[in-house]
């Protein structure tokens, strides 16, 4: 097997070929004890990428375990484990991979008291995302969540299994004779354009909840344009994507949905991510539908890796006319902190006249950000919506915070910045 399993983590399953149950024997890594394999074989295989990381662990442990269990409550619980997550990247001197931080965000405890015994657990049968111990084993708390976390299950399995860079459409059907505001929600759109009718419920939920983690950044800058009541004024169409990363570049394909619900006027649209952690690029996409094809239609990408105000003041510089950041942040760092970088790229785009479409995980990071966004500017600015995003992702994530989360779940749109 190549390092697909990497992608993500499981304590109740073999790290390498994900298997779980009564039948599968998992013993747990003997110095860590964070991380299971069904055999000796696959513990092998995977202690090259696994060493450094135990020895942090272990190293940390001698020193802070007292610290770091025997706590009982969410909030107790959640610190002591990012203190601990934080203490081992020390140690390690470099970033977790994602499947790292899912050992210390989701190890094999109670999900009520956060017992680790293992020999006091059981483990979900259905989403095998969480654990019970004896206690706490008929415990309804769990009953609301569990399809939804079977449902990252399958789609981890899916993404791991399916070798691919990007989403496969072709079971997309264009559509040039609607507009967005002719589609309710997201699943409004997939019902209408994504043939789900031969599969069970089960696979219906897992196709809509993986194109819709797609299509939900090019649908939610279309939601924005009806909300501003926007018309492009010329031929082209000129976006800038702030606070760009890999997951923009995965999801490139379904940009084309923009060609298909834009007015028929526009027969380009340039896409230009900016992020400090993209990789720089000129491209075109040309695996394009045969209407748009037939229609002499363009979708440009360029990707500038920078922070957006140096990309203002560059020579690449092109004049957009809407500005849109996928759940950005801008508030997660203090300001005139090292780590706070948007003070001048906020204060930048307040001198221009651009609408700005800004989307958020949760309603309280929709109020952080615009306080963030106030705080900046020294000034009030007025949002023309906040709330609800309709076409935000039917993808659910595991977070140890709010349990379970969305892409693009708020959105925030300005008309502009300026004071």
């Amino acid at each position: 097997m190549d390092n697909n399993y990497n992608m993500f983590f499981y304590a109740t399953m073999c790290h390498v070929c994900k298997q779980f149950g009564e039948d599968v024997r998992l013993q747990r890594c003997a110095a860590c004890r964070m991380i299971a394999y069904c055999s000796q074989q696959h513990q092998k295989q995977h202690w090259p990428q696994h060493k450094h990381l135990c020895k942090a662990i272990r190293d940390v442990l001698k020193d802070h375990k007292m610290k770091i269990r025997n706590v009982t409550s969410k909030e107790e619980w959640i610190k002591a484990r990012m203190n601990f997550m934080l203490m081992v990247i020390l140690k390690l001197t470099r970033r977790l991979d994602m499947y790292e931080e899912e050992m210390f965000k989701f190890p094999r405890v109670c999900l009520i008291c956060h017992e680790e015994n293992s020999q006091l657990l059981q483990d979900c049968h259905n989403c095998r995302a969480v654990s019970f111990c004896t206690k706490h084993k008929n415990s309804s708390i769990h009953k609301d969540m569990c399809y939804l976390l079977k449902l990252c299950l399958n789609l981890d399995i899916l993404a791991m299994n399916v070798k691919r860079e990007s989403l496969n459409f072709n079971c997309l059907q264009c559509v040039f004779d609607k507009k967005i505001n002719d589609f309710r929600h997201m699943s409004d759109y997939i019902d209408t354009c994504i043939n789900t009718w031969s599969c069970t419920l089960e696979k219906s939920d897992v196709l809509a909840a993986d194109q819709s983690e797609h299509l939900t950044r090019p649908l939610t800058l279309l939601y924005g344009m009806q909300m501003l009541d926007y018309v492009p004024k010329y031929k082209s169409l000129v976006i800038h994507v702030i606070a760009a990363s890999s997951v923009e570049l995965a999801t490139l394909e379904a940009w084309e949905v923009l060609l298909h619900l834009v007015p028929a006027t526009v027969v380009s649209v340039k896409i230009i991510m900016i992020g400090p952690t993209v990789l720089e690029g000129i491209f075109a996409l040309s695996d394009i539908c045969s209407n748009c094809v037939l229609q002499e239609k363009k979708l440009l990408f360029e990707c500038h890796s920078t922070l957006y105000v140096d990309y203002l003041n560059s020579p690449a510089f092109a004049k957009p006319d809407l500005v849109v950041g996928f759940n950005a942040g801008i508030h997660e760092h203090e300001i005139a902190s090292f780590q706070e970088t948007w003070a001048p790229s906020i204060g930048a785009l307040a001198k221009q006249n651009y609408p700005l479409i800004l989307s958020c995980y949760t309603q309280s990071e929709v109020e952080l950000e615009i306080a963030r966004i106030n705080e900046i500017l020294g000034t009030k600015t007025d949002c023309i919506y906040r709330g609800k995003n309709p076409f935000a992702s039917l993808r659910p994530h595991r977070d140890w915070t709010e349990n379970l989360f969305y892409h693009n779940n708020y959105i925030i749109i300005y008309r502009n910045l300026c004071p």
